[in-house]
């Protein structure tokens, strides 16, 4: 809304994408296949001004109040990708944005249903971003830090305790890795064999490592290959992450 006011009776507008609270809104079902749409910032429904009921009444927030104002039904959008939705006040007249304009600024509406892109709106899930940071402890071998690494990201993610599991069924309520920051390494020895000769080289792995997680209130699978030291995870919000670990190993 506009100014990110809390205001009863604060306008609403088309604005780019600044990731305030004026912008996330909650779905709020109401029990009668309606829903009351709730932004994060005001705790306040987007509501059709005085219950207006004709093409071209104003859509502001209001305190929730279960009128008939600040009920919506949510519809897929035919002809676009998934994710993509009309909203319908229980007057039967669509969120519009007037004139179809696309300037910061321009007003949010009610219109009959008109099949244009001004009544068509794109359902992106909440997330927020947290960071772990894990030391890994103490490691004299390749195989060590993989284990070590392991319980990293297991850590990371919250899992108390890690099994196998070929099937990639874990579930994780909330937490997924979307990407990794190496803070320290350490330097090992590796002994290897060249031409029936046996070798020996330094490399550096990882010891400590902030992590990135993807953080919401949806289930969440999750598959960890303990062979190729890969984690994959999927969330049913649609994100999908793999990180996979390389080891530095000397070259023959």
């Amino acid at each position: 809304m506009s100014g990110g006011s809390r205001n009863d009776g604060a306008n609403i507008q088309l604005w780019e994408k600044n990731g305030s609270d004026a912008q996330l809104f909650r779905i709020a079902r109401n029990g009668t296949g309606y829903y009351a749409l709730i932004n994060k910032g005001s705790n306040k429904a987007l509501d059709v001004y005085g219950a207006g009921t004709y093409a071209g009444a104003n859509v502001n927030q209001w305190s929730l109040n279960g009128t008939s104002a600040q009920q919506w039904k949510i519809y897929n959008a035919s002809g676009y990708k998934d994710g993509y939705v009309r909203f319908m006040n229980r007057c039967g007249k669509y969120l519009d944005v007037s004139g179809g304009n696309i300037e910061n600024g321009t007003n949010i509406q009610i219109w009959n249903k008109n099949r244009t892109k001004a009544q068509v709106f794109k359902l992106v899930p909440y997330v927020q971003t947290s960071y772990v940071t894990v030391t890994l402890g103490s490691f004299s071998s390749v195989d060590q830090w993989k284990k070590k690494m392991q319980y990293a990201e297991q850590r990371a993610v919250g899992f108390s305790r890690l099994g196998y599991n070929l099937s990639g069924n874990l579930t994780n309520y909330g937490k997924m890795i979307i990407g990794k920051q190496v803070l320290k390494y350490k330097t090992i020895n590796v002994t290897y064999y060249q031409y029936g000769q046996r070798k020996s080289a330094k490399i550096k792995l990882p010891s400590k490592v902030r992590f990135k997680l993807h953080k919401h209130t949806i289930n969440q699978k999750v598959w960890f290959d303990f062979s190729y030291l890969t984690l994959t995870q999927y969330c049913t919000c649609g994100e999908r992450s793999q990180l996979q670990w390389e080891v530095p190993y000397p070259e023959l």
